[in-house]
């Protein structure tokens, strides 16, 4: 995959963005996604993580967990499947699409500004506070995905995982919400909507 000049539209969540902003994605730069997944700690307020809480309160062959110990087991555990997934998603790639970007390295963005509102609409829907659509220029590679064809977030061996990640690398080719994984040299062109200068 060689490098290419192109446009794309990202949804912004964080922090807010100004024309003229570059961005450099790169193998040795994380995303967001991998800070949420590899790096954040889910601990109760005794300092215990997900699984020493395991591990303490399991005798007797059952498992007794209190409620302030449910919700950072639960937190824990559904950080830990994503993280999985995530590794084997990113093996696969490494070994098979090697010239893809990374999702774990990478800015997620959309082709188009009708697929940028239809993720617009779907953080709307979850709470998640949209601050700006921007515009970008790109030089650099992507990749369209579904992720609907992510690894399944479930118990299966990890063999069939890894089946699931080969479908997600092939590439979308009727997905309604297509992802674009984008890397290379970023810059913002347009800011297309603002929250913060909208007036209700």
């Amino acid at each position: 995959m060689n490098e290419a000049k192109f446009y794309a539209y990202h949804i912004v969540t964080k922090r807010k963005m100004n024309i003229g902003q570059i961005i450099h994605f790169n193998k040795n730069q994380h995303n967001t996604l991998y800070h949420f997944f590899f790096e954040k700690e889910q601990l109760n307020t005794s300092g215990e993580d997900g699984m020493k809480i395991i591990n303490n309160h399991y005798k007797n062959e059952e498992l007794h967990i209190n409620n302030e110990n449910a919700p950072v087991v639960m937190n824990y555990m559904d950080q830990t499947i994503r993280a999985i997934r995530e590794t084997i998603v990113e093996m696969v790639r490494l070994q098979e699409y090697p010239n893809y970007p990374s999702r774990l390295s990478c800015l997620y963005a959309a082709k188009s500004y009708e697929d940028a509102l239809k993720w617009k609409a779907l953080f709307d829907s979850y709470n998640r506070k949209v601050l700006q659509i921007v515009k970008l220029r790109v030089i650099g590679n992507y990749f369209e995905g579904d992720g609907n064809l992510l690894p399944k977030e479930d118990g299966i061996p990890f063999s069939q995982k890894m089946e699931q990640a080969r479908e997600y690398w092939k590439g979308n080719s009727k997905s309604e919400l297509p992802e674009l994984l984008i890397n290379g040299k970023i810059e913002v062109v347009e800011i297309i909507n603002d929250s913060s200068k909208m007036k209700i």
